[in-house]
């Protein structure tokens, strides 16, 4: 398996993050691979849990920020740490509050074969929610469906963060996109098309947290439709430069040089 880099956004998620690590550690056991950890300032140890494995299985950054700045610019500062790994092919993104199997990181790896991104779905075949009210499960179908059909990305999930992305993807994903919150993810699949970039789904099977609070309200839910009917039917200026700047990563990305921030903690191998 080729290198590959494992990105998980945190914020007090001190009591899931050891699982979470000993988990991917396990799936991933004999891959040359490195997990990122972009904490949030968790007030809860999260960092601390962080360093603790790396102390243990030698491969895990973590990437402190000073406050909660949003999960999609944590996704982006992953990225680029991730990109500035130079031999660096793949990249997978998940939720650090165990809703994302590591278990099904292997099948996601396997469709992510050239260019492209690979989707974790909820909403295809074999796909599943499990723990979530009926209500929360209409929110999202019905976010996702306003998502899919404005914005024409091809998958049915829009909103789900348990991706794999190439290489080039990535690139031109950091180079285009602008939103902080959650709408980052939808922000993030539609530049991955409007690139070019092909966009594959496998099923997954998402669990409710166990421990702690879910950051997700009502209110994302209610931004996602908003992001995609604002670039769907306004055509805003930012889009169609963001689409520009992409074109221009994807020529020069066999040149790309990454400046990554300089994390207040940094572990590495």
């Amino acid at each position: 398996m080729s290198r590959l880099c494992v990105i998980v956004p945190t914020y007090n998620e001190a009591k899931n993050l050891g699982r979470l690590l000993r988990r991917i550690e396990e799936v991933l056991h004999g891959s040359d691979f490195t997990v990122v950890v972009v904490d949030d300032n968790s007030l809860d140890g999260t960092a601390d849990v962080a360093q603790k494995l790396n102390g243990i299985y030698g491969n895990v950054v973590l990437h402190r920020r000073a406050r909660k700045s949003g999960l999609g610019s944590a996704i982006r500062e992953g990225l680029r740490v991730a990109l500035s790994m130079d031999d660096l092919e793949r990249i997978v993104t998940m939720d650090g509050d165990m809703s994302h199997n590591p278990d099904e990181i292997p099948s996601l790896l396997c469709a992510c074969q050239g260019e492209g991104l690979v989707q974790g779905s909820r909403y295809i075949e074999k796909g599943s929610i499990s723990g979530w009210s009926m209500a929360r499960k209409l929110m999202s179908r019905f976010a996702n469906v306003v998502c899919r059909l404005l914005l024409r990305v091809g998958v049915h999930d829009c909103t789900g963060n348990f991706r794999v992305y190439s290489r080039g993807c990535a690139e031109a994903i950091v180079g285009c996109t602008r939103r902080k919150g959650f709408d980052w993810v939808v922000e993030a699949a539609f530049a991955a098309r409007r690139c070019g970039f092909r966009l594959k789904e496998v099923p997954i099977t998402f669990r409710d947290r166990r421990n702690g609070r879910t950051k997700l309200e009502v209110q994302e839910l209610v931004n996602w439709a908003f992001f995609a009917l604002r670039t769907a039917f306004l055509s805003m200026p930012s889009s169609l430069t963001a689409a520009n700047q992409a074109s221009r990563v994807i020529q020069r990305s066999s040149a790309l040089t990454v400046t990554v921030v300089d994390p207040i903690v940094s572990t590495t191998k």
